[in-house]
C-alpha cells in the first residue's frame, strides 16, 4: 500500500498523467464540492484563535503573534485556500498568521498546491513528515498504509500480498516472465492475499500497543482487523506538539468510526470501487479510520492533551452555521444555475445517506483550551 500510494515516480499521488482528486479523477473530497466546507472549518479555527486570545488577555498576556497552519495531506490545496480566504477577512487573525506548512510527499501535488495558494502572499513551506503546531487533517489518515490481521485457530495472523504465479518471482529474465501470460492477463490481477502461517514482527508487536483491539473475545475465526500503525504515531506526534502550545487545536476529518475496523480496505478508480490489487499505483487505496485509536494516541503519555468526541460531518457543519452561510451564498448567486449548484453541493455534504454521515470530525485540544465548541 505504501509503495503503490507514495512511490516518488510511480505512486498514485505522484503520477503526472491524471488528477486523482476531481470529478474527472478517481474520487472527490468535500472541499472540492463546496467552498462552504472549508469556510466553516476556517470559522472553527477562528473560534479557537479568539478563544485563546481572550484567555491570554485576562491573564495580562499578548495575543499569539505567530500562528501557523499545518495541513496533513493537502490534496489540490483547495481546503487551505478556503481557510486562508476566510481568515483574510479578519485582520487581527490574518496578521498573526506567520505561515502555512504543508505535509506532502508528492512533488506533483506540491506544484498544484503552490499554484493554488501563491496569491495569498504567505510563507508556504513543505515537509515530508509532520511538523509544527496548528493542524488540519482532511482525508489523510485513510490513505496511510495499514496492517491487516485475520483470526485463525492459533490467534491473529497478518494478511500479506503475494504473487499469483510464484514462478515469476524466480524469473531470471523478462522473456521467461513473459512465458506465464495466464497469470498476468487482464482477467488476473497478478497478486493475491495470503494469511501468514507464522507470527510476523507486526503481529507480535501490535497487540502490545493496541491490546483492546487484539482481544480475541467475541471475534470469530476468519474475522479481520485493521490497524493504521503510522496513523497512530502521527496522531501521537500531533498530541506532543499540542502539549507545548498555550491553546493549540487539531481538527481531523475522515471517514470511519469510533472503534476498531474490520475488513474495509478498498480501491477507487473513476469514482467506482475496484479490487485493490487490480491496478497498483493507478487507483486510490483507502481504509476506514479508527477514531478511537487516534484519540488514544493523541493523549498517549501526556495528561495535557485531550481528544474530543466524534461527530458526523452533517452535525459539525450544522452547528458551525452552514444554514446562514448558504442563505448568504444563495442570495448573492448571479444566476439560477449558480443557485442550483450551491444547493446541490450543500445537499451532498449534508446527506445522511452519504457524506453527511460517512465522514466524521474529531478534535484534539491542549488541556487548557476550555472552549471546545462544537465538541463535548
Amino acid at each position: 500500500m505504501s509503495v503503490c500510494t507514495y512511490h516518488p515516480t510511480e505512486g498514485y499521488y505522484s503520477r503526472k498523467d491524471k488528477d486523482p482528486i476531481s470529478k474527472q479523477g478517481d474520487f472527490i473530497t468535500s472541499p472540492e464540492i463546496s467552498q462552504v466546507f472549508g469556510e466553516l472549518i476556517a470559522v472553527w479555527y477562528l473560534h479557537q484563535y479568539h478563544s485563546i486570545t481572550h484567555s491570554l488577555s485576562h491573564e495580562g498576556k499578548e495575543a499569539p503573534k505567530k500562528v501557523r497552519f499545518v495541513e496533513l495531506g493537502p490534496g489540490n490545496g483547495t481546503l487551505m485556500s478556503d481557510i486562508l480566504r476566510t481568515w483574510k477577512s479578519f485582520p487581527s487573525a490574518w496578521n498573526s498568521l506567520d505561515g502555512v506548512h504543508l505535509v506532502e510527499t508528492s512533488s506533483t501535488l506540491r506544484e498544484t498546491q503552490k499554484i493554488t495558494l501563491e496569491s495569498y502572499d504567505k510563507d508556504i513551506q513543505f515537509y515530508d513528515r509532520i511538523q509544527h503546531i496548528e493542524k488540519v487533517a482532511h482525508e489523510f489518515f485513510d490513505a496511510l498504509p495499514i496492517h491487516v490481521f485475520q483470526k485463525t485457530d492459533v490467534g491473529f495472523r497478518e494478511v500479506l500480498v503475494d504473487l499469483t504465479n510464484p514462478r515469476v518471482r524466480n524469473s531470471k529474465n523478462e522473456s521467461e516472465a513473459e512465458k506465464q501470460p495466464a497469470e498476468w492477463n487482464d482477467a488476473e490481477t497478478g497478486f493475491k492475499y495470503i494469511v501468514s502461517k507464522q507470527q510476523t514482527p507486526m503481529s507480535s508487536f501490535l497487540p502490545l500497543i493496541a491490546p483492546h483491539i487484539f482481544s480475541e473475545e467475541g471475534k470469530e475465526i476468519g474475522q479481520r482487523l485493521e490497524l493504521n500503525v503510522e496513523g497512530y504515531y502521527i496522531a501521537n506526534a500531533i498530541g506532543s506538539l499540542l502539549e507545548g502550545t498555550p491553546g493549540g487545536a487539531a481538527l481531523i476529518v475522515d471517514y470511519g468510526q469510533d472503534g476498531w475496523t474490520g475488513d474495509t480496505l478498498r480501491g477507487f478508480r473513476n469514482h467506482k470501487q475496484v479490487d485493490v490489487l487490480s491496478a497498483p499505483g493507478e487507483c486510490d487505496i483507502t481504509s476506514d479510520v479508527d477514531f478511537g485509536v487516534l484519540r488514544e494516541s493523541l493523549s498517549h503519555n501526556t495528561a495535557n492533551v485531550v481528544g474530543s468526541n466524534v461527530m458526523t460531518q452533517r452535525d459539525f457543519l450544522i452547528r458551525m452555521g452552514v444554514a446562514p452561510r448558504l442563505d448568504t451564498l444563495l442570495a448573492n448567486a448571479a444566476s439560477k444555475e449558480r443557485k442550483l449548484l450551491i444547493a446541490e453541493s450543500a445537499k451532498r455534504l449534508l446527506d445522511v445517506r452519504g457524506m453527511g454521515n460517512q465522514y466524521k470530525f474529531m478534535a484534539g485540544f491542549s488541556s487548557n483550551q476550555e472552549n471546545r465548541y462544537p465538541f463535548e
